[in-house]
């Protein structure tokens, strides 16, 4: 937790335009977590009928964004993948809670 500076002011108001709720002063600012998952690859998958999960990506999605985004696009619109996924899939035995 930190005291935002102006840097992250002038973030928040850029971003204004498409988050319109974010319109006031920022109070806190927190660094977000560096997630990934225990096999280091990506989630991609349709979890439900109308939930879609993208994780793990920890600033690596990035430079990966047009791809991931076709795949979960095509997922959110009950279409198959451009590209086979199952690499990537939430029921991945490596994601699995071992049973106790």
């Amino acid at each position: 937790l930190r005291k935002p500076d102006r840097a992250d002011e002038e973030a928040l108001r850029r971003a204004q335009r498409y988050f319109p709720s974010a319109f006031g002063p920022m109070e806190r600012a927190e660094t977000c977590m560096f997630t990934n998952t225990p096999d280091d690859h990506f989630i991609i998958d349709q979890v439900e009928s109308d939930v879609v999960v993208l994780a793990g990506f920890s600033g690596h999605g990035f430079k990966m964004a047009s791809g991931i985004g076709e795949a979960a696009a095509a997922l959110a619109l009950g279409k198959s993948p451009p590209c086979d996924i199952s690499l990537f899939a939430a029921s991945r035995p490596s994601l699995q809670q071992p049973k106790l």
